[in-house]
């Protein structure tokens, strides 16, 4: 853990930071330890800007209900804020997180879908975003 912490330190001290992992299949948990890290260095740059196209996570919790009210709750199950959602023509679709009750540094989430092999699965239903989140 503490390799992993480093690094993040170290991304969190890069003013203007896009990462972009294609391969990685992420979730909201491992997104808030980022987070967590990455704000040790400076709160006040502006977002880090992730760009995936494989993100995977589910809840116990969650009655079927719209996907969108489904998202915002796993992400608040794992501590974070979702301050906005939204959708390009690109099959791109753009979260802008925070950590829950704590300040510091942001993340704006880009879950492209546009990319082959692309996933967006919650609870092991895969959605294709840009057409549920219209």
């Amino acid at each position: 853990m503490k390799r992993f912490e480093k690094a993040m330190k170290t991304i969190g001290a890069i003013p203007n930071c896009t990462l972009i992992d294609n391969d990685s299949v992420f979730r909201f948990k491992w997104i808030y330890q980022f987070i967590t890290f990455a704000s040790q260095q400076n709160n006040q740059y502006p977002p880090i800007q992730l760009k995936i196209s494989k993100f995977r996570d589910n809840s116990q919790n969650c009655p079927k209900q719209d996907i969108q009210n489904h998202i915002i709750k796993i992400a608040n199950e794992n501590k974070l804020d979702i301050e906005f959602i939204q959708t390009n023509e690109k099959r791109v679709t753009i979260f802008h997180l925070r950590r829950k009750y704590l300040r510091g540094r942001t993340v704006t989430l880009f879950v492209d879908q546009g990319r082959q092999g692309n996933l967006f699965e919650i609870n092991g239903v895969n959605y294709n975003l840009w057409q549920v989140l219209k």
